[in-house]
């Protein structure tokens, strides 16, 4: 057992139930020595990792332990909020929701929620990866990214692409109007599948930020649900945003049919 390993094992002796424990105790549940134990306890301590009690001289979770319960709360506190988020606006309009997250220049599906109705859709399944710029969540991400990181992954995706200087461009304009209205859309599968998606961004740097999405055959949702839609989603996007202490811009006014419906499909076949 490498000292990783023997560290984690110590590690894992903590519960809700067991706040202390003394190297003795230590030793004997991963099989140590009590020299072996008390050694890496005291280098756990000194790492941050455990503190020792003055009065028992026993060790507790540390200072260590603590930021990461946090960091890992947090990150998964946002992912099922979003999922409660998606899954309510699913079953209310009866689509499929989805949260996913930017990966350079992918998306990565992390829940799916149906509603139920059979005009429910599935674009992607949880754990797949989607090109960014062809979706409303990679562009509702990419959107809320900071200038320098959209500039290298705008320009690393179309390096290899015909006319790439006049795509980059074109990409870079639609990532703009993303911005100025707060919210994303895509067309799939020759325009039959709409989506629209909005992110939201927390302030701390090591969340990772999340975008909401809904899809919807559009045959089948005329333009003033989908103004519902987008008028919900920003709803739960700004809650989302407010509770993690997002800056985050209020979604804007749904814009006509034309913006929804044909617009939308023209720029997304330009950057299939």
């Amino acid at each position: 057992m490498s000292s990783l390993e023997k560290a984690l094992a110590i590690l894992d002796l903590y519960s809700s139930q067991v706040a202390e424990v003394g190297v003795s105790e230590a030793a004997r549940q991963i099989k140590i020595p009590k020299s072996s134990a008390s050694r890496l306890m005291a280098a756990m301590a000194q790492q941050g990792m455990l503190e020792m009690e003055a009065t028992t001289r026993r060790y507790r979770p540390g200072v260590l332990a603590f930021r990461l319960g946090r960091l890992y709360q947090s990150h998964t506190s946002l992912v099922d909020l979003a999922d409660q988020a998606v899954g309510e606006l699913a079953e209310r309009f009866g689509i499929t929701g989805y949260v996913s997250l930017l990966d350079k220049t992918n998306v990565i599906v992390l829940r799916m929620r149906h509603g139920q109705s059979p005009m429910r859709t599935i674009i992607s399944e949880p754990g797949s990866q989607e090109v960014a710029f062809n979706t409303a969540a990679g562009r509702a991400l990419l959107a809320r990214a900071d200038e320098t990181t959209v500039a290298s992954l705008v320009s690393s995706y179309y390096q290899s692409a015909g006319n790439r200087r006049v795509r980059a461009i074109e990409f870079m304009k639609v990532l703009e109007k993303v911005r100025n209205r707060g919210w994303a859309d895509a067309d799939h599968y020759d325009g039959r599948i709409g989506a629209i998606a909005a992110a939201v961004v927390p302030d701390d740097t090591k969340v990772r930020p999340v975008a909401l999405s809904l899809s919807f055959p559009r045959a089948s949702v005329d333009h003033a649900r989908q103004v519902r839609m987008v008028s919900d989603l920003g709803r739960c996007v700004a809650a989302l945003s407010q509770r993690f202490s997002d800056d985050a811009r209020a979604l804007g006014k749904a814009p006509d049919a034309g913006v929804l419906g044909d617009a939308a499909r023209k720029t997304a076949s330009r950057h299939e």
